[in-house]
Formats: structure tokens, C-alpha cells, sequence
């Protein structure tokens, strides 16, 4: 969600792949940015989402996604869901100490 009581979104998505060719493959066709966070990667879509229903309507489409399938984590995707929003980690933290970085621009 973009704001604290926003009623527009971002696309996240929690890839749990190291083979970042593979994921590079399977993103292909989106917009957005891959960041490398630790054992996987983090994907933040470009493209503002209007309202709630569209944002759900994205997550499920890209878990549904033959591309994506079996590489975005399942229990991500409940969270944001039952939470209606989603976050992703962007600084290294006690229990994480690895600080995700960018490593492609998807476009």
C-alpha cells in the first residue's frame, strides 16, 4: 500500500529461488525492480494499483503464473493478503543481516 491509509498499491512479491538467472527468466515480461535479499529475491512491480481488489487480483495472478509458479512464497502471500498489504525488508536487521540491493530493473 502507498501511504499509511493508502488506497493505492505496489505489487510485491518474496521469491524464495537463488538461481537468479532463473528468476530473471521467469520476470520476464514485468516492470518493476529485483532486489537480492539473502537466500532469494525481493520483486517490486511499477505499476500503481488502484484499489484493493486490484492489488489481490495481481498477487493471485502472479502466483498463479506458469512462470512463476513454485518460486513466490506461499506464506508471503496469505500474510499480505489476510494483513491487506504488503511489505518487504529493505535494511539488514538483527534476525536478517543481510541488506537487500538492487540487481536489475525489469522493463
Amino acid at each position: 500500500r502507498l501511504g499509511q491509509a493508502g488506497d493505492k498499491y505496489l505489487l510485491f512479491l518474496d521469491i524464495d529461488e537463488i538461481d537468479e538467472g532463473k528468476v530473471k527468466k521467469s520476470l520476464k515480461g514485468r516492470k518493476g525492480w529485483l532486489f537480492k535479499s539473502g537466500n532469494g529475491y525481493h520483486f517490486i512491480g511499477k505499476e500503481i494499483l488502484k484499489s484493493h481488489k486490484h492489488w489481490v487480483s495481481k498477487i493471485v495472478q502472479a502466483h498463479k503464473s506458469k512462470k512463476l509458479k513454485g518460486l513466490v512464497d506461499e506464506r508471503y502471500k496469505k500474510f499480505s493478503e489476510k494483513r491487506s498489504y504488503s511489505t518487504l525488508r529493505i535494511q539488514g536487521s538483527p534476525i536478517k543481516d543481510f541488506r537487500p540491493f538492487l540487481c536489475w530493473e525489469c522493463s
